[in-house]
């Protein structure tokens, strides 16, 4: 579902809404994507083990902002190169190791704060 809208030049305030709003989804999708980041690296610190000779997961979570093919921006946060393609092991676990859920927690704990930016940003951008 999608819809179009065709922007009359005689409108300025129309014009400044849909730019403020883009703004405010850029703002929004950075900070809730950095509040997500901290809270997997504080749940992957604690399970962090005491061999200290390699990179730890913790200490290689990155965040890509992009667009899909359709046009729509989203925020990722994930595994760096050297640890990435580890995340869904450690996440899920498998039939040896036991599930951590670290990442399955920070989204459903952070859903408070994520809220409050989301509420922040849309006042932020309605009073300018």
């Amino acid at each position: 579902m999608g819809f179009k809208m065709r922007v009359i030049e005689d409108s300025i305030n129309l014009q400044t809404l849909i730019k403020a709003s883009d703004e405010a989804g850029d703002r929004i999708m950075k900070k809730c994507a950095s509040v997500i980041s901290a809270r997997v690296k504080g749940n992957l610190s604690a399970i962090r083990t005491a061999q200290t000779n390699h990179l730890h997961m913790a200490d290689d979570v990155v965040i890509k902002m992009g667009k899909d093919k359709y046009g729509y921006r989203y925020a990722k946060v994930g595994g760096g190169k050297n640890t990435g393609t580890l995340w869904h092991i450690v996440n899920d676990g498998t039939y040896i190791n036991k599930a951590t859920h670290f990442m399955d927690r920070a989204i459903s704990d952070t859903q408070s704060e994520v809220q409050a930016v989301i509420d922040q940003e849309l006042r932020r951008a309605l009073s300018d």
